[in-house]
């Protein structure tokens, strides 16, 4: 089990993102491209500023669609938001997997759920400058994909539409 916390950087042109691991180490950084009208986000690795994923909202679509690209822009993830009343339902179709993100009426706690297992939790800080995030992943595997996936959710729920 890993512990991430994700935080919003306030008060910036771009949304911006720092990611520490359970000793308060910076381990990836996320930025938003400027001017973008698909808001794309680059996700980076701090250790040697290598760049992991790309997010990018598809403009014409009929459901809000994020695709998920690697460093070599091949598309390794495609998020679909599904319509419910009560709770919000996103669909993951990915090289790793299918998932299902679950999140509460309110989207400020979420569960990835594969073949109805947990994945990893992330709940939302009620009160901070900027977005807060905490993260638990249940394995190691695929760290950098699911941060990814967490900063689309703050992308779909919870940036101010432009």
């Amino acid at each position: 089990m890993k512990d991430f916390y994700v935080k919003q950087k306030a008060f910036s042109t771009r949304s911006r993102y720092i990611i520490y691991d359970s000793e308060d180490k910076q381990v990836y950084y996320c930025k938003a491209r400027f001017f973008s009208p698909s808001r794309k986000f680059d996700l980076y690795d701090s250790l040697n500023d290598e760049h992991l994923y790309q997010i990018k909202r598809k403009l014409f679509a009929w459901r809000p669609t994020h695709i998920l690209y690697n460093d070599k822009e091949e598309t390794v993830a495609t998020a679909r938001r599904k319509r419910s009343f009560f709770k919000k339902l996103i669909t993951i179709e990915s090289n790793f997997g299918d998932f299902v993100i679950e999140g509460s009426f309110w989207a400020h706690d979420f569960v990835i759920l594969n073949n109805n297992q947990e994945v990893a939790s992330i709940r939302k800080k009620r009160i901070s400058w900027g977005d807060a995030y905490h993260i638990t992943l249940q394995s190691d595997a695929n760290e950098a994909f699911f941060l990814a996936l967490l900063i689309m959710i703050d992308s779909k729920f919870h940036q101010k539409k432009r």
